[in-house]
């Protein structure tokens, strides 16, 4: 019976051999360092075997603003946004005298500029030929509120940045005289001056005076205000801007009112004007020569800045304030 015993024992352990040179399991414990089923995915989870890292948020929703980009905004309901002035305005400095009296510095021969365009086109053409004002800008500034406050503006400064002597260049008059029996009230910027200023001036309706007006003016979402700014040089190719203040509940600050990002530019005019003979279909030299009367008024000892003031009396808190005029943003 041990004998028996003994060659079934053998017999076993010979066959356990024989599984393990063909590569079979011999044990459980090779069993357990076999590779774990792969498991399916669950939806909305990635198969890789590292987790993938979690999304970064874009600038944008981080709230992050670049040079160039635009002040956080909110909505209508909420107001302006944080930081951001409660106002927009616009500019327009292709406005002309009685709308056709202007005068543009052109470096080309007359043969080379076309005829004089209408004021709505004036600042395509003026682009189109490199040309700058030549002794008046005229600047329409349109400001509104941009919420649901009413906001006061309080001042407007006058900021010369750069000075030059004007070059002798020719000066196309838009018109050889319009006449007119409007002028408009305005504030009038003498830029030959070292510290210019913005005067408000009285207008004139067929002999009619129009009253001037003065700081501060009051506007909102729904009550424009439209004022109209006339930077004058006889002897400085002027560039330069304008500060308003303004002043919502406890909030205030300063916006910069210029020509799309770059100053306004004004210069003298040297140069031979010329007139267009809509006839002969050509430019023609003004009879009267060159222009290079120097500038009639002293200068003042004071840096290149200046505060808005009027004819009349300093206005009080409130006076003077704040109906809109003329128009609408465009």
């Amino acid at each position: 019976m041990a004998a028996v015993t003994a060659v079934l024992a053998l017999a076993a352990g010979f066959r356990e051999l024989t599984a393990a040179t063909d590569g079979e399991p011999s044990s459980p414990a090779h069993a357990a360092t076999a590779p774990a089923p792969a498991v399916p995915p669950t939806r909305g989870t990635s198969p890789s075997a590292s987790p993938s890292p979690a999304p970064r948020p874009s600038p944008a929703a981080a709230g992050a603003t670049g040079a160039g980009s635009a002040e956080p905004t909110a909505s209508a309901a909420d107001g302006p946004a944080a930081g951001a002035a409660p106002l927009a305005w616009t500019a327009d400095d292709h406005v002309w005298q009685g709308a056709c009296g202007h005068t543009y510095l052109v470096g080309r021969g007359p043969a080379a500029v076309p005829p004089p365009p209408t004021q709505s086109d004036a600042a395509s053409w003026a682009s189109a030929l490199g040309a700058r004002h030549g002794g008046e800008t005229l600047v329409r500034v349109t400001v509104q509120g941009t919420g649901g406050q009413s906001v006061v503006l309080e001042s407007m400064e006058v900021r010369v940045v750069q000075r030059r002597t004007p070059e002798a260049m020719p000066a196309y008059r838009m018109s050889s005289g319009c006449g007119g029996s409007l002028t408009p009230r305005l504030f009038e910027v003498d830029l030959d001056r070292a510290r210019p200023v913005a005067r408000s001036v009285p207008g004139n309706d067929a002999g009619v005076v129009v009253p001037a007006v003065s700081f501060p003016y009051t506007v909102s979402s729904s009550d424009p205000e439209a004022l109209l700014v006339s930077g004058r040089s006889v002897a400085c190719d002027c560039d330069w801007f304008l500060d308003v203040r303004w002043r919502a509940g406890d909030r205030s600050g300063t916006v910069r009112i210029d020509d799309g990002g770059r100053p306004f530019r004004t210069s003298g005019v040297r140069g031979a004007l010329l007139d267009y003979d809509y006839t002969g279909q050509r430019w023609t030299p003004d009879p009267g020569g060159d222009a290079t009367a120097g500038s009639t008024d002293s200068a003042e000892s004071a840096g290149p800045t200046g505060i808005a003031e009027t004819t009349g009396s300093a206005a009080e808190p409130g006076a003077g304030g704040g109906t809109a005029r003329s128009g609408d943003l465009p």
